[in-house]
């Protein structure tokens, strides 16, 4: 084993504790070629692994588009070991199925086509009385596991889920086995999952502008090549090819095993080598990128679109690859035009109102660079071809040298203390580990990279600018318009089902490996948080064990349910300065502070954030008190919130998925829908500043909660705030009144809204639960895990896996905002509109008659146990989570009093919670799908039909 240890030494502003360094990582490579990444951990009680695969969407062949992207969801179909009972017996009908797929991708007659289909549909449920679906899923959730998932991209497929730390080894065991052989059973079934994907990517206006972005900017590299897989494509998948891509692709020396978190390394190391160790090497297809070098553009090449409901430019420069020498001076030019404070170049050109919208989006690849600068121009009053003059003018200014020294030095700063920021996280850590691993690169050289960010002058980014922004850019200009869609309809095939809950031996083996029990990690509520009180006033202290960036947040339990205008009120202050510093000088001086802010207002809440250097977290308090007890009078901004209010309207109309979730917030709480309760755009047009001033003045009459992460004491911090807000607030917290309480039905109802450009139909499930009791939190988590929390529930299985009826099918029992008020069922399925009611009486029958299926008690009961080490907070989230359960009347931990019922709860429980709180209830169906696709009356077997209209749901 050839062992490097590589360690990421961050020294920029001594930024990382002396305590302890999280971001140690040890690098070796097995004898079989696997690469393996430890990053050792104990803040959290909480690990996160994944495999890396160095493949994806650029190494599809050209005839089989979307092939990597097949094996990330083929991948979760287990091997000839686990999924299945007897592969012995099941081995035969699959390789029929497999010959079945090639003759289809030899056959265009339509009919001949139809009969291949049905016979492999035939031989698929043969093969379906061996399988076990979704095994994995099971197996993972057993121990514990929590978001198990996987994404492709250019250049990687990433299979990953965090998981308890005594469960490590069953972890190593399960990961090292599904990658050995795989199977790719229930085939059929999965590829209409993929359809339905493909769907939902159509009716997504971002997927749209990117997708079509990325196929032109790109004319001779595969970065061009949609990752999802072209439609016909799709049509004509192959089994062999497929298995020939994971014999290619899929080989320890080009895969990496990825580790973060609360373990020991020498402790895992040998197991790694045991189980890893079994891999084939295998010899990888060179990916020749000098064969798609792409060409400079010749001037300004345009292409036009209609894809967007108002005119949207999309401009590319052809930049570098990851690793390239001029990556830093880069950054540094991505920051001085757009950035978190809003101090960028392109963000003044929105704040100040010269384009309504204009922002970067750098696509740094392992063979090319796309820089990409999307803008809006101004509603009505302006042109397309207006704007890019207008953005591009700004980057001349960068090129002659137009900004300050000190602009230089706070973009720096800003990249380096964002970059410590995100490797708090374990999940980000690890992702971030796996994208280096295929620019054959670490951690330690990337967070070089990063350090030498400081070493840049105004000259590099001033030949960085002249270098890449020259004359020669792609431009996507899109104007209003829908973009054609591809059309897939539902095959006539039998569902695929297994005929009874199966176990493999592998799994049962799997079961009887012993671990280490579970050790709980508690919440000390007088421990892990410094409650200091003064007059009226609570303020939460947690201790950052990592770096020197603080965390400082200003609560008031109050939002735009309550007052409508408070929405307005905060995107306002986001925007102004003080009297006495105004929006740029205020900025800016937040800038110099190396510190960001944002005001923000939800529902429920209205927020005030600042981050940033903890050594300045002092002048940073009172310039926010500066700007909070004397806003700026500035009656420009209305327009700036008039113009986004518009803009939200007319992109309201495009997003199929959000105007389904305003169905279903109308379904739910009536008039006082997020969507409905707002200020419109008209509304907003006449608002003045003074009115949203004197908003904020209101509000501040109440008492907030600060919430404050750092590495100053408690007592000291309170001075802080005191020395810089006196007494801006008031003595009395707010007791704001509910007004969103979920709405009662008395009879099973569809609210319809028709869309005739929607591909797919949104369909939201709703049921009006009962009184909420606490205790019966345990069995709501095991009537969640059974029904439609994740890839092993009912929903999935019986919606997604079986039927292949949609992509997306979940569904919980959520308990209430307060203890007072009754729980409630929400689901979700999004399907094509041709399998609506098939899927509306799958999802009937779930929750009428929910089948029972008492072997899974087992799995069930294990992953609730399993869960509790690490349920614990993050240091960040710390104090908003006590600050959560004291406020629903928790006095300790819950999982405290949880744990010890987890081993007790037997299947009769979820039955029991099933009965109490969702069986023989109203059920509600929010809809948003083509009616002339959908047969009405057989629908209204289901409920009553009420059908509405955009007005109803949306306030413009």
């Amino acid at each position: 084993m050839k062992k490097i240890v590589l360690i990421l030494l961050a020294n920029c502003f001594a930024l990382i504790a002396t305590a302890q360094n999280p971001f140690k990582v040890e690098k070796y490579t097995l004898k079989n070629g696997l690469t393996v990444y430890l990053n050792e951990d104990h803040t959290l009680p909480k690990v996160f692994g994944g495999v890396a695969v160095n493949a994806g969407g650029k190494y599809d062949p050209a005839d089989h588009t979307g092939m990597g992207h097949y094996l990330e969801h083929m991948m979760f179909k287990g091997n000839e070991h686990f999924g299945t009972v007897d592969f012995a017996k099941e081995k035969p009908l699959l390789d029929r199925i497999n010959a079945l797929y090639d003759s289809l991708g030899m056959t265009t007659d339509k009919k001949q086509r139809l009969d291949i289909q049905k016979r492999i549909n035939e031989v698929a449920i043969e093969a379906a009385q061996y399988s076990v679906p979704n095994e994995i899923d099971k197996l993972l959730k057993s121990i514990g596991g929590e978001g198990i998932n996987a994404f492709t991209s250019e250049e990687l497929i990433f299979y990953h889920n965090a998981f308890p730390p005594n469960q490590v080894e069953k972890w190593l065991e399960i990961y090292s086995e599904r990658f050995i052989n795989p199977v790719f059973r229930l085939f059929q079934s999965e590829l209409e999952v993929v359809y339905e994907e493909k769907n939902r990517g159509q009716d997504n206006m971002g997927n749209a502008i990117i997708e079509t972005f990325q196929a032109n900017f790109f004319q001779k590299h595969p970065y061009q090549q949609s990752i999802i897989g072209k439609t016909e494509h799709l049509k004509n998948p192959s089994l062999n090819e497929m298995y020939k891509y994971a014999n290619q692709y899929y080989v320890a020396n080009n895969m990496a095993l990825i580790i973060c978190g609360d373990f020991d390394t020498e402790t895992i190391k040998p197991i790694i080598e045991a189980k890893f160790g079994r891999w084939k090497s295998g010899n990888v297809p060179t990916f020749d990128a000098a064969k798609f070098k792409e060409a400079p553009f010749k001037g300004r090449e345009v292409i036009k679109k209609r894809i967007t409901p108002i005119n949207v430019g999309v401009m590319g420069f052809r930049t570098i690859p990851n690793g390239h020498k001029d990556e830093a001076a880069l950054n540094v030019m991505q920051n001085l035009l757009s950035n978190g404070s809003q101090t960028g170049a392109l963000d003044k050109l929105s704040m100040d109102r010269k384009l309504l919208m204009a922002g970067t989006f750098p696509m740094q690849l392992n063979d090319e660079g796309a820089y990409i600068v999307f803008f809006v121009p101004k509603i009505v009053v302006q042109s397309l071809g207006k704007a890019e003059k207008i953005v591009l003018s700004e980057f001349d200014k960068i090129k002659k040298g137009e900004f300050s020294e000190n602009q230089l030095s706070v973009a720096k700063n800003q990249l380096l203390i964002s970059f410590y920021r995100s490797l708090e996280d374990v999940e980000e850590r690890t992702v971030l580990m796996a994208n280096l691993f295929t620019q054959k690169t670490d951690l330690a050289e990337y967070s070089k990279r990063m350090e030498s960010i400081k070493n840049i002058q105004k000259a590099d980014v001033m030949a960085a600018a002249s270098t890449y922004f020259g004359n020669n850019y792609f431009l996507l200009q899109s104007r209003t318009g829908f973009p054609k869609k591809d059309k897939l309809s539902k095959p006539p095939f039998k569902p695929v089902i297994p005929k009874q809950e199966l176990q493999s031996e592998y799994a049962q083996n799997l079961k009887k490996m012993p671990s280490p029990a579970p050790k709980p990690q508690y919440v000390d509520m007088e421990k892990d948080v410094n409650m200091v009180l003064g007059v009226g006033e609570k303020l939460y202290c947690v201790k950052n064990p990592l770096n020197k960036i603080f965390s400082f947040r200003i609560q008031f339990k109050k939002g735009s349910s309550q007052e409508p205008i408070l929405a307005q009120t905060a995107a306002y202050l986001a925007l102004v300065g003080s009297a006495k510093n105004p929006a740029k000088a205020f900025k800016q001086k937040m800038d110099s502070l190396l510190c960001t802010y944002n005001v923000s207002a939800d529902e429920d809440e209205f927020t005030i954030e600042v981050e940033g250097l903890e050594e300045n977290f002092a002048p940073a308090m009172e310039l926010l008190a500066e700007m909070l007890q004397n806003p700026e009078l500035d009656k420009k901004r209305i327009k700036n919130l008039s113009d986004e209010a518009m803009a939200s309207d007319k992109f309201f109309k495009r997003e199929i998925m959000e105007i389904g979730r305003s169905v279903k917030e109308y379904a739910v709480y009536d008039k006082y829908s997020t969507y409905l309760n707002r200020l419109s755009s008209a509304e907003v047009k006449k608002l003045t500043a003074k009115q949203l001033i004197d908003a904020w003045k209101e509000l501040a009459k109440f008492a907030p909660i600060y919430h404050f992460v750092g590495t100053t004491e408690g007592e000291d911090v309170k001075k802080i705030l005191q020395n810089a807000f006196g007494k801006t607030f008031g003595a009395t917290h707010l007791e704001a009144k509910k007004l969103r309480v979920q709405k009662a039905y008395t009879e099973n109802t569809i609210l319809f809204l028709n869309n005739k450009k929607a591909r797919q139909t949104q369909l939201h499930f709703y049921v009006f639960g009962s009184d909420y009791k606490v205790e019966e939190a345990p069995k709501q988590e095991a009537f969640n895990s059974y029904f439609g929390e994740d890839m092993s529930s009912l929903m999935f299985q019986e919606i997604r896996e079986f039927r292949s009826l949609a992509y997306t099918a979940s569904g919980i029992y959520r308990r209430p905002m307060e203890m007072k008020d009754k729980g409630y069922f929400m689901g979700y399925i999004g399907c094509q509109a041709d399998k609506t009611l098939e899927s509306m009486n799958i999802m009937n029958e779930l929750l009428q008659k929910m089948p029972e299926k008492p072997e899974r008690m087992d799995e069930i009961r294990s992953g609730l146990i399993m869960q509790v080490p690490a349920a614990r907070p993050s240091f960040r989230n710390m104090s908003a989570t006590i600050d959560a359960w004291l406020d629903f009347g928790y006095k300790e931990d819950p999982m405290k009093s949880r744990m010890p019922v987890y081993p007790t709860l037997q299947f009769s429980d979820i039955l029991d919670f099933y009965a109490k709180n969702i069986k023989g209830k109203p059920v509600v169906v929010a809809i948003t799908g083509d009616k002339s696709k959908i047969d009405m009356e057989k629908l209204a077997k289901f409920g009553k039909i009420v059908e509405v209209n955009l007005k109803q749901v949306y306030k413009k």
